[in-house]
């Protein structure tokens, strides 16, 4: 592959230039010249694309695992910036119609077949479908399209090295005769344009700027109203009720897989999503919504008294109170200044419950919205017309782990179509709880009360995962574990990283 440079300067000069002709007006005009010069010098901009190495050769090549794919040798390259400037870089991976001089025509792999992973050298990296990613013009001869894998910026004089793996998805099979004996051609493109200053990105643009995958790792967008989802008659048309977010999925929960993870309180934390949530001012607006890597060390009633309503709870002070402000039991592993400031306390949680762990995802997602509750508990958190209390710390919904599966969206669409008491089919409890989420969890709260109640008994219940992975009503006086889990401020940047485990964001403000 032949060292690119793309380079684009257009210094536009426009230069009116005023003649005065005529002897008879001459003894009448005064000419007055200036006595400095004026200079415009352009500045240096020197991008090179260096230090190739190892083109891509499979011959053969056939359907692989991501697993494997990832331990294929790499193309590796180093952009540099030359420069005192800041540079913007756009990587793209053009698709040749010819091979070694040859046109391949018909001969041509389409590109719906290749699964690719870039990433920085040390760093971690997403494994895409090629389509899934931008579509962008061609710059090179004979390209016949074009994918934007990534954008970035550099600072003067700095310089990334990347690597680059291609494979044949392993979904393909022998039905997809047009997969077969073909050639894919692609060679590697670097757009550089001048960057005034390296923009701060915040934690919400990073997640939209995600390719939303349909399978596979990544993200997928849960839109209830076109996903098959049979709606109840109760159903509320609204951003809030349709939408529940943009997901994480993975077709492995191992930490390897799921590029979720942010430095948050200095220690790891996952993104849930970004997800649709009502503000105290009544509107509906996204936010991130985030749960502690670790649960907590110790196991913990619901509630001390025989009560479900969230708001008196006794892990809703434990919460607010002792964990984040970092006193107590938690004097060490509570909130730190910095991350108090990251949470967005002006969220509305929602506190609706129901009587039953055998509903869809759903289901339980509409509910959490409700306001089915015993003895005229609240229905929200704070209460509605609360302008005072804040609510900081809470913990995840059922339906967050519920929407945290993954696979292919056969196995996704399967296991949104369990109920959330998981039986034993072939996408019961280990393959949808453990094996296609990457929540997994076992014996843990949520913080949704439910509204089931026997005569014969006074207890009050609130939901929980209980193994093997299930959800099932408990007892608040039982004693389970809880992950922290709070709603981030829409201004909270991300300074460095890339989601995976090795490389999380790592999360900053102004």
């Amino acid at each position: 592959m032949k060292k690119r440079k793309t380079v684009l300067i257009i210094l536009g000069i426009t230069i009116i230039l005023l003649s005065v002709v005529g002897i008879s007006y001459a003894y009448w005009v005064l000419v007055l010249r200036q006595t400095n010069i004026n200079n415009l010098a352009t500045s240096c901009f020197d991008v090179t694309l260096m230090n190739e190495k190892d083109p891509i050769q499979l011959d053969p090549a056939y359907p692989i695992l991501d697993s494997e794919g990832e331990q294929l040798k790499p193309f590796t390259f180093t952009v540099k910036n030359n420069c005192n400037n800041n540079v913007k870089y756009q990587i793209n991976l053009e698709v040749l119609d010819k091979s070694k001089g040859v046109s391949l025509g018909d001969q041509r792999l389409d590109s719906r077949f290749i699964k690719e992973k870039l990433n920085e050298v040390n760093k971690g990296g997403t494994i895409h479908l090629l389509t899934n990613n931008d579509s962008v013009d061609t710059t090179i001869d004979d390209a016949v399209e074009s994918y934007q894998l990534q954008t970035g910026y550099m600072k003067e004089k700095e310089e990334k090295t990347f690597e680059l793996r291609l494979w044949m998805d392993e979904d393909i099979t022998m039905d997809d005769t047009d997969a077969m004996n073909k050639t894919f051609a692609s060679k590697v493109s670097i757009i550089a344009t001048y960057a005034k200053e390296i923009p701060k990105v915040t934690l919400v643009d990073t997640i939209l700027a995600l390719p939303k995958a349909t399978e596979g790792n990544g993200l997928y967008v849960v839109d209830h109203k076109n996903d098959g989802t049979e709606l109840g008659s109760e159903w509320k048309e609204t951003p809030e009720y349709r939408y529940a977010g943009i997901r994480y999925n993975s077709y492995n929960p191992q930490p390897d897989y799921v590029y979720n993870y942010v430095m948050f309180n200095d220690e790891l934390w996952n993104i849930i999503g970004l997800v649709n949530v009502k503000t105290k001012s009544g509107n509906v607006e996204q936010r991130v919504k985030i749960v502690r890597n670790a649960r907590l060390e110790d196991m913990y009633k619901w509630n001390e008294e025989n009560n479900n309503d969230w708001t008196k709870s006794t892990l809703m002070k434990l919460l607010n109170e002792d964990y984040y402000n970092s006193q107590g039991d938690f004097s060490s592993t509570g909130l730190n200044e910095e991350a108090q400031k990251m949470i967005d306390d002006g969220i509305v949680w929602n506190l609706g419950g129901w009587d039953t762990a055998s509903v869809l995802t759903a289901t339980a997602y509409q509910y959490e919205r409700g306001d089915q509750v015993l003895n005229n508990n609240p229905t929200t958190w704070p209460i509605e017309g609360d302008s005072e209390t804040k609510a900081r710390v809470g913990l995840m919904y059922p339906s967050d782990w519920g929407y945290a599966v993954g696979g292919s969206t056969e196995i996704r669409n399967q296991c949104l179509s369990e109920k959330l008491l998981r039986s034993y089919a072939p996408y019961g409890d280990f393959e949808c709880g453990l094996t296609y989420n990457w929540l997994g969890l076992v014996n843990e709260w949520f913080i949704s009360p439910s509204t089931a109640f026997r005569e014969d008994q006074a207890f009050r219940y609130a939901f929980a995962i209980t193994g093997p992975p299930g959800i099932f009503i408990r007892n608040v006086g039982a004693i389970r574990f809880i992950y922290p889990t709070a709603y981030l401020s829409p201004s909270v940047l991300v300074s460095e990283g890339n989601g995976s485990y090795d490389t999380p964001y790592v999360l900053g403000l102004e």
